[in-house]
């Protein structure tokens, strides 16, 4: 199934007479709901929903949401968060 993700790229390097030279580049994709899914719970009864966005909190940046948030949550709160030079915002309330 089609789903939110990103690309994670390093660069490789291999030793050679006392330097380094480069060979490539080694990256790996990631799926956000196989990622997050199993780190956030997704059952009912669930005390906090969490909410990740690559940028600001909007429909169009949303990687992963671990469940709706009932009506208007009684404690929520959303902070920056730097990964690989990007900022995301989480998001997490209650339920």
């Amino acid at each position: 199934a089609k789903q939110p993700g990103f690309l994670i790229y390093t660069p490789l390097f291999e030793p050679k007479g006392g330097a380094v030279d480069f060979r490539g580049w080694v990256y790996s994709p990631l799926r956000a709901m196989d990622l997050f899914g199993p780190l956030f719970a997704n059952g009912e009864g669930e005390p906090v929903a969490v909410a990740i966005y690559d940028g600001e909190p909007n429909d169009q940046n949303l990687l992963y949401r671990s469940a709706s948030p009932d009506g208007a949550a009684s404690l929520a709160q959303t902070r920056p968060l730097t990964v690989a030079g990007r900022t995301w915002s989480v998001a997490v309330s209650s339920t």
